[in-house]
């Protein structure tokens, strides 16, 4: 594991993570407020992550509408979004 992992919490939560990608749950969803430890949970997700995942971020609003979500997702994941 990594150095930035401090908390057993943060361990377990990883590895739930981790399971749920093998299990094909296409879509994770993470949030969390300011300092709750977002960025390290992912840091430490995407060193161990099997290379045929595809990871796609959005830093979102919390007065975006769906079909934004849906573009902004797409424009990631595929050449020419409709």
């Amino acid at each position: 594991m990594s150095k930035l992992l401090q908390f057993p919490s943060q361990r377990q939560l990883v590895e739930r993570l981790l399971h749920l990608i093998e299990f094909n749950h296409p879509f994770i969803f993470l949030s969390g407020p300011a300092g709750s430890g977002r960025a390290t949970l992912c840091e430490l997700l995407l060193t161990r992550l099997p290379e045929k995942v595809m990871v796609v971020s959005l830093i979102g609003r919390p007065d975006m509408k769906m079909a934004e979500v849906r573009q902004l997702l797409l424009e990631q994941i595929v050449d020419k979004p409709l």
